[in-house]
């Protein structure tokens, strides 16, 4: 019986997530962004999944955490929470925070991942 019970389990634990991250390669370190609708970001932002359903990294001045909300490869993040540091790099942070927020979708590639929205925004990160 219990084992029965923890093959059901298996099952429908299998039904309830599509592909988790870490089997497309993006939770295996550190991405760093390059570019925001394909102007060069040139203060420094990083983006890793530490577990399937977060998101972590640093920002210019910060570093944050953000719960994902949907499965890859969707990207819906809620609850973006920042430490509270003040720099000279706070309006890219801005940029950096407000385009992350709008991201929806995440597509691997060559050593990059690039994250975009319907209306087709992008920010496009490669492996740090």
């Amino acid at each position: 019986m219990k084992i029965r019970f923890a093959l059901v389990l298996l099952a429908l634990s299998a039904c309830t997530d599509a592909v988790p991250l870490d089997t497309v390669g993006y939770s295996d370190g550190t991405w760093r962004l390059e570019s925001i609708n394909d102007r060069l970001f040139t203060a420094r932002a990083t983006l890793e999944f530490p577990t399937r359903r977060q998101m972590v990294g640093s920002a210019p001045c910060n570093s944050y955490s953000a719960t994902l909300r949907a499965p890859f490869p969707r990207v819906r993040t809620t609850g973006i929470v920042s430490t509270e540091i003040a720099c000279d790099a706070l309006a890219d942070e801005a940029r950096f925070f407000e385009a992350l927020a709008a991201m929806t979708i995440a597509e691997p590639g060559p050593g990059s991942l690039i994250l975009h929205d319907e209306a087709g925004n992008q920010m496009i990160f490669q492996r740090d």
